[in-house]
């Protein structure tokens, strides 16, 4: 309170950078996936699990390259970065790697 009148305002707070949780990457590709599709395919997500190379990172498999691309530009529609994972477990479907949004590196 007094910074806000001394310095005429509250302090500055840097934006927040996303969390990425196994949980809202599943639920974002489910979405992408019925609004492409126009009926839900629990099996279009093969694993989304915690990259374990990667600190703050979730690994998404999915069965096609269709559903990789429509995932990913949901994801970054929701302000995550995404990347290619790497290959996917067994050769099947394509794996991406998110991270939290803002500058790659």
């Amino acid at each position: 309170m007094i910074r806000e009148v001394i310095l005429g305002g509250p302090p500055h707070r840097p934006p927040q950078r996303k969390v990425v949780t196994t949980r809202n990457v599943r639920r974002h590709a489910a979405r992408a996936i019925v609004d492409r599709l126009g009926y839900d395919v629990p099996e279009a997500i093969i694993s989304c699990d915690r990259d374990p190379d990667t600190a703050g990172a979730v690994l998404l498999h999915v069965n096609s390259g269709g559903n990789a691309i429509e995932c990913e530009n949901a994801l970054r529609s929701a302000g995550y970065r995404v990347e290619p994972g790497g290959p996917p477990p067994g050769a099947y479907g394509v794996q991406l790697r998110v991270l939290p949004g803002g500058e790659a590196g």
